[in-house]
């Protein structure tokens, strides 16, 4: 016991240096071969600050609208509660500075520790979500992953996924959690599993992160505008998650303009995902119904990429496209059977092809 005090307040005491350390990137470094373990990436800062800046920006939809139309609607949470909300964010600053200090306690070498306090960061977070949502935080956090998973195993993003598995174990000892009714360690679950999906995302584009960080803006408000387009009046739980979707690329705009473009990247790929749960949501279309929309949405969309790409030298560009090609393949062949899944590749290639027209616009 007096072991793990000493270490927590050494690591205490050097809070206030690392906090102007933990501005510069990736603590871990990009190259280390420890940064693939699972405790490594629970507190990569930006991995980490990617958690608490995604819950600050869900807290941020609540009542608020963007915008008119659409975008105003009320919250699916109804009207919020100031108090609980100034509660949630002061959670969420807790789980900043306890991220600090697993950071720390990491570079000291002690594995132990920085899993515990990056475990405990999450469940402030966690914490936090539930203060305000209640078990609903669960509930979306749950479907978010379940769209991960699946983009994840039809390569959505290209490359083959390093930690599929495990992402899948925490999903099942998520929803083990929640049946038996521990929604705060069911939430921290889905939390690292996130992280983890998404330095697996990131880490693919590693050499090009600057670019994809850029396209990946795009795409998000992209796939904004799309689906306020298809949803037409939105329910109430579709217009929170574009609400949701826009405080997000907010936020990876913000990251963008400071050089932080793997957690610009994080930020808006989740806003692309979460514009897509809300087509998913529309209470008018049947799942087949979607597949001929976003058929024909992503074939206008390519047709768009390749007559831009058409005469150009823009390497980068032109692998995108053959990238959203492949997955309008995919989407093709899974509608029949897999309509649901279908409608995910489809929304991906559609808006990614849509980034490849921005890109080779900015000249």
């Amino acid at each position: 016991m007096r072991t793990q005090l000493f270490k927590l307040v050494m690591v205490g005491v050097l809070i206030t240096g690392l906090s102007a350390c933990d501005e510069g990137g990736d603590v871990l470094g990009p190259d280390q071969s420890n940064e693939t373990t699972e405790t490594g990436l629970a507190v990569d800062l930006d991995l980490s600050e990617g958690i608490v800046e995604d819950a600050e920006a869900e807290l941020n939809a609540v009542g608020a609208s963007v915008g008119s139309g659409p975008m105003a609607a009320p919250s699916v949470s109804g009207v919020p509660d100031p108090e609980k909300l100034e509660e949630a964010r002061a959670l969420l600053e807790e789980a900043r500075q306890k991220y600090v200090l697993a950071r720390e306690a990491w570079r000291l070498g002690d594995t132990e520790l920085a899993a515990q306090l990056a475990e405990e960061a999450r469940r402030l977070v966690a914490q936090a979500l539930l203060l305000v949502f209640g078990e609903e935080a669960v509930e979306r956090a749950m479907e978010r992953i379940d769209h991960l998973i699946s983009w994840l195993q039809e390569r959505v993003d290209e490359q083959n996924s390093d930690f599929l598995n495990r992402i899948i174990e925490l999903r099942d000892e998520a929803q083990a959690r929640w049946d038996g009714g521990d929604l705060e360690g069911a939430l921290e679950r889905l939390l690292l599993a996130r992280q983890i999906a998404s330095r697996d995302r990131s880490d693919h584009r590693r050499d090009d992160i600057a670019q994809h960080a850029r396209l990946s803006i795009f795409m998000a408000h992209s796939s904004i505008n799309l689906a306020l387009e298809i949803i037409g009046e939105p329910t109430e739980r579709q217009a929170y998650a574009i609400r949701f979707a826009a405080n997000l690329t907010e936020k990876a705009e913000r990251a963008f303009s400071e050089g932080r473009f793997r957690l610009s990247f994080t930020l808006a790929r989740e806003a692309v995902n979460l514009t897509l749960i809300a087509v998913i949501h529309d209470p008018d279309f049947s799942d087949l119904d979607k597949v001929e929309l976003m058929a024909r949405i992503t074939a206008e969309a390519i047709a768009a990429a390749e007559e831009a790409v058409a005469g150009t030298d823009k390497e980068f560009a032109a692998r995108l496209l053959e990238h959203a090609k492949n997955l309008e393949a995919r989407a093709i062949e899974l509608a029949p059977t897999a309509p649901r899944i279908a409608v995910h590749i489809f929304w991906h290639a559609a808006t990614l092809a849509n980034g490849v027209v921005f890109l080779v616009d900015q000249v």
